[in-house]
């Protein structure tokens, strides 16, 4: 049986190793894609730690980790592709492709594969699951990180009429592109009355990585009697999005605030992604706005046969693991 070199999950709760690892073989609706690089992303490392929805159960192991990346298939085309194989991930010589997207030229491959999944972890949460429309103001929870950024730009890029950078200010908030900003470390109480502050004046969308006490607050805060909804909106009224877990996996939420409120709370997920055709489609309009300059990211490269040193290690920027085959 031919073999090839892959980051394999062991054991659950421990760093993939670098090691051989069977092919893979195209199922129904698959291709096969020599890999190029894959990024590191906190979906896998709740993946193998265990503490994911889709973690595989500890007698499914080994597998291979990953969930996409760039690659070449059959045809010699450079693609960016995801898995959604159980046994057979992004990070390796090989990889099963159940989607894959022509990548433009001039795209550094590196960079595709650090941008696409964070980007579409910031366009689905907007365009899919909150159905924004044109002027509306767009609030990010969580705006410092690798997603969360991608947000406040790809808000923009949809028409938002205001978007709102919340997060910590030492990791950088006051450096983004934003129209105002929201600092999560200062006193709780001066945090509420900011939230209520915003509510007050109307926000049409939340994207929400954190989670945990600031989500607390902030819906809290849109429970405001006085709150103020824009007529226009219809049935929209205001769309919570809940991306991430950051601050906390859980939080106490009173009955009272879908009845003292026009408020949804909804997720974005793996489990409720658009169909592959609409997803591919999103693809492309990242990948368009990536060759204008409009969307970008920060990255570094590794070898992948380092993922074990490297798993845990926090980086400054995004990391992408470089496939030698």
């Amino acid at each position: 049986m031919a073999k090839m070199q892959a980051a394999v999950i062991t054991q659950l709760g421990q760093a993939p190793k670098y090691q051989q690892f069977q092919m893979p073989v195209a199922q129904d609706n698959e291709g096969i894609v020599r890999v190029l690089a894959s990024s590191l992303k906190q979906l896998d490392r709740a993946i193998v730690a265990g503490t994911h929805y889709s973690s595989p159960s500890s007698e499914s192991l080994p597998v291979v980790c990953g969930t996409d990346g760039v690659g070449i298939n059959d045809k010699g085309e450079k693609v960016y592709f995801q898995t959604t194989s159980s046994q057979f991930g992004a990070m390796a010589e090989y990889a099963p492709a159940s989607m894959m997207v022509n990548i433009p030229e001039g795209l550094d491959t590196d960079m595709v594969a650090a941008l696409i999944n964070p980007a579409i972890g910031a366009w689905l949460p907007l365009a899919w699951r909150a159905k924004m429309v044109r002027g509306e103001t767009v609030l990010i929870m969580g705006a410092t990180g690798d997603t969360g950024k991608q947000a406040l730009a790809i808000a923009k890029l949809l028409g938002a009429k205001k978007v709102i950078a919340v997060g910590r200010k030492r990791s950088g908030l006051m450096s983004l592109i934003a129209d105002e900003y929201i600092d999560t470390e200062q006193d709780e109480a001066l945090l509420f009355a900011e939230f209520q502050r915003l509510a007050k004046r109307g926000i049409d969308i939340v994207v929400d990585y954190l989670w945990g006490r600031p989500a607390e607050l902030l819906i809290k805060a849109l429970m405001t009697k006085s709150l103020k909804v824009d007529e226009k909106a219809g049935e929209r009224g205001i769309r919570y999005v809940s991306v991430g877990a950051l601050a906390g996996s859980e939080i106490q939420l009173a009955s009272g605030v879908f009845r003292s409120s026009f408020l949804t709370i909804l997720g974005s997920g793996t489990g409720n992604f658009p169909p592959k055709e609409l997803l591919e489609n999103i693809v492309m309009q990242i990948l368009r706005e990536a060759v204008k300059g409009n969307l970008k990211i920060e990255y570094e490269v590794a070898s992948l046969e380092d993922v074990e040193i490297l798993w845990t290690q926090k980086t400054a920027k995004r990391l992408v693991f470089q496939v030698a085959s």
